[in-house]
């Protein structure tokens, strides 16, 4: 409060100098040159020009001295005026000339004045402070930013008058804009003044010109909108505001950035413009084309979509001319449109086995890349595909396997924004046999099916029959002749042996032919014969076969039995057998049981052998060390006698056997290392001295020659563990034991052969280690223990 009495104060006070200024300059008269005691001392005339900054602000110590200036104008230059321009009294005044009623010098910098600066006195305060018959009011308080309005002149002064006012201007950016103010009068001085907008303060223009009647301001986007007026003030001192009048700078303030988006979709350009009046109009220039021309009908706004686009567009060009409302045009700078799109999808393809087979592929968009993908029919999931240019426009395989017969390619396209599409699938058809006829093998009446498998596009059959007496290929008939699947019906055994093939042909007539299958019949031809004969002579039995791939093996049945077994006799799996004539075998029925490659069987009626012999044959025995093993021979006749015979190996002779029972029809002999791979046999001697042997029957013992032993090893060093041993089939497994671990299967080098390789570690110290042997029939046996001792022979030097 007491600030703003001051102010009040100062106000009246100034009010006060003001009347009687005015008053002596009425006395007075005017000064030779015509001109009021203020002219060239307001604070329109003392503005100064600044550059083509438009309204920028002076600041330091010519502001401080600008400020007091002002503010010391502002109060001698108070009209005698009422608040809101009402014209005073015309008693305030006389006939002289005195310059009552002069306006407000509104050209004052409104940052020069402030609320504490007692600068101007708020018009209620004025006039409660003024005496009503002084007829004073309070003008607008200087350079406070508040646009001043003219103030009506005295009949004296009315002289002063705006011929034309500024008006609005558009002009380019970077261009320059001049705005004019007509006005007559005495002593003309000008100032111009402006301001962001019309909601902001009036301040000095420090643009060329700023004191004069032509404003010249540069085009800058930032004054886009800036409003420009002219304080106009003659030698009175008298001041008069122009109208405004509008900066308008046209420049494109956003251009268009180039798109890329999938074939369909909708591509966005955008362009920005300051200015007034503005219209758009987009452009484009085609690939192909130099010329810009009009592009689409609903193109007049800043944004431009292009829609449902296509391949063809790719690499089109838009940009958007832009008007105002003045005529100046502009263009953006050009976008590109990429298009990422498939302009060839990879085609199907019909090749040879072996043959190469390539996929084409093309697409626009943006630094595109390729990638070949595969799949076969039977995959769920697309992987990426192998052979050439995996990665390029064209994939090229080198030799196409009938495995590839149905497998699809496609092409991965992505473009530099990482959008990707898939190019249609191609298939490849690979022409060629995936499986050939096989030979079939049936008895006689059966049917016999051929089956060919093949690869390609429209595939044709034709099966074919080897003519023997024609030698020549001729065409089969029956079931299924002209499919996959071929029927040969009801076979005789005189077709065993007739070839066929299938020739396939493809949908190009490309031909090609199946490897050849024999049809086989399986047949007895000729059944053995019954056999008498003599005690120490042979009895041969003899069949007869057809087919392929046939197999033998004689069956015997004993007199007394109803079952059939293999018969152990010579050439028990040849189309002849020979029997010894034992008499033991009086009596026994043998038959040939034949086999064909497929498995079919036929038997051969049996044949009848009278003879005596061996009835049963000792057989191996597999045995653990210590056990005992036990041959045994069974055979008929009269006063038998029995001797067991051994040898050590195949270079060594037969010689007596001297283990328990060797003169009886069973052998026992003690279970020894040393007697591993003995061959036994029994010599059967009847009462008229015929002899007979039986077959030989070997013994396999498990048994250890040499056990492992205990190991000292330095730390670092590998301690080795080895067992030898006899046995059939074995099979090592060492192992190991840890203080209260219990016994565990070792994983050491040679764990599982006869030499076991333990790196020595402080840990393994202590350590036991044994083998376990397991031969074929199941026998198991383990070794002693041995035990891993592990010293650090460095540590002993270095305490000793």
């Amino acid at each position: 409060m007491k600030k703003k009495d001051c102010l009040r104060r100062n106000t009246v006070f100034c009010l006060v100098l003001v009347v009687l200024l005015a008053l002596l300059l009425a006395g007075c008269g005017k000064t030779g040159s015509g001109k009021s005691l203020r002219t060239g001392t307001g604070p329109a005339l003392r503005a100064q020009a600044g550059g083509f900054g438009g309204c920028g602000k002076k600041s330091g110590p010519d502001v401080q001295e600008e400020q007091a200036d002002e503010q010391k104008d502002s109060a001698d230059g108070q009209e005698n005026t009422a608040p809101g321009g009402d014209q005073a009294p015309a008693d305030a005044g006389d006939d002289s000339g005195s310059p009552a009623q002069t306006g407000t010098d509104p050209s004052a910098d409104p940052a020069a004045a402030s609320a504490d600066q007692n600068t101007a006195a708020d018009p209620s305060d004025a006039t409660d402070a003024a005496p009503a018959d002084q007829n004073t009011a309070a003008e607008p308080a200087a350079n406070t930013g508040v646009e001043s309005q003219a103030q009506p002149l005295t009949a004296a002064r009315q002289n002063l008058e705006i011929t034309s006012q500024p008006v609005s201007t558009d002009v380019k950016e970077d261009e320059t804009a001049v705005f004019k103010i007509g006005a007559k009068g005495d002593g003309l001085s000008y100032q111009w003044q402006c301001r962001e907008s019309a909601d902001k303060a009036w301040r000095k223009s420090l643009s060329p010109g700023s004191t004069e009647s032509s404003l010249t301001v540069e085009g800058k986007k930032a004054h886009n909108g800036f409003q420009f007026r002219c304080v106009v003030a003659d030698s009175s001192g008298t001041s008069i505001a122009s109208d405004a009048a509008t900066l308008y700078v046209f420049a494109i303030t956003k251009h268009p950035t180039e798109e890329n988006v999938k074939k369909g979709k909708t591509a966005t350009f955008i362009a920005g413009a300051m200015g007034r009046d503005l219209s758009y109009e987009w452009q484009r220039c085609k690939p192909s084309e130099k010329e810009w021309k009009k592009y689409g009908s609903d193109n007049t706004s800043p944004t431009l979509k292009v829609r449902d686009t296509v391949t063809g567009w790719n690499g089109c060009k838009y940009r958007c001319k832009i008007t105002d409302g003045s005529g100046h045009t502009s263009y953006t700078n050009p976008a590109v449109l990429y298009v990422l799109g498939v302009t060839h999808d990879p085609v199907d393809q019909s090749v040879r086995k072996g043959s190469a087979v390539s996929f084409r592929a093309a697409a626009t968009g943006k630094s595109v890349r390729y990638e070949w993908q595969t799949k076969l029919p039977s995959e769920e999931e697309w992987s990426l595909s192998g052979g050439r240019g995996a990665r390029s426009q064209v994939l090229t395989i080198d030799e196409i396997g009938l495995k590839s017969n149905g497998r699809r390619f496609r092409c991965k396209i992505t473009d530099a924004d990482g959008k990707s599409i898939h190019t249609d699938s191609a298939k490849v058809y690979v022409f060629g046999i995936t499986s050939n006829p096989k030979t079939q093998y049936v008895k006689t009446g059966w049917n016999a099916t051929f089956r060919v498998a093949a690869s390609g596009k429209d595939l044709q059959y034709q099966w074919q029959r080897w003519s023997s007496s024609a030698n020549e290929w001729k065409k089969a008939s029956g079931s299924g002749s002209q499919s996959p699947v071929f029927t040969v019906e009801n076979v005789s055994s005189g077709m065993s042996g007739t070839r066929y093939r299938c020739k396939v042909t493809d949908g190009d007539k490309r031909g090609t032919y199946s490897n050849s299958a024999a049809l086989s019949v399986l047949s007895i031809v000729r059944n053995p014969s019954t056999q008498d004969v003599k005690t120490q002579s042979k009895a041969v039995f003899r069949v007869s076969a057809r087919g392929m791939g046939l197999k033998y093996r004689w069956e015997v049945k004993e007199s007394s039995s109803h079952n059939w077994r293999g018969s152990i006799s010579s050439g028990n799996r040849t189309k002849t057998l020979t029997v010894s004539t034992l008499k033991s075998r009086s009596g026994y029925r043998f038959r040939c049981r034949v086999t064909d490659a497929k498995g079919n069987v036929v038997y051969s009626n049996p044949a009848t052998l009278y003879v005596p012999g061996i009835v049963k044959n000792p057989s191996m025995q597999k045995i653990k060390a210590g056990q005992t093993a036990v041959f045994r021979v069974k055979a008929t006749g009269r006063g038998l006698k029995y001797s067991w015979q051994v040898r050590e190996n195949s270079n060594s002779g037969w010689r007596s056997s001297v283990s328990p029972g060797h003169t009886t029809n069973t052998l026992k002999v003690k279970g020894k290392t040393g007697h591993h791979g003995f061959k036994f046999r029994c010599k059967v001697t009847d009462s008229k001295g015929r002899v007979f042997y039986s077959t030989q029957a070997t013994l396999f013992v498990l048994g250890i020659t040499s056990q492992p032993q205990d190991a000292y090893e330095d730390v670092g060093h590998t301690a080795v563990f080895r067992v030898r041993a006899t046995g059939s089939g074995v099979k090592y497994q060492w192992q190991y034991y840890a203080s209260g671990s219990g016994w565990k299967n070792s994983a050491a080098s040679g764990n599982r052969t006869s030499v076991l390789k333990v790196k020595a570690t402080p840990g393994r110290d202590g350590y036991r280690f044994r083998c376990r042997l397991k031969d074929n029939k199941g026998n198991v046996i383990y070794t002693r223990t041995a035990r891993l001792h592990v010293y650090n022979s460095e540590l002993y030097f270095q305490n000793y």
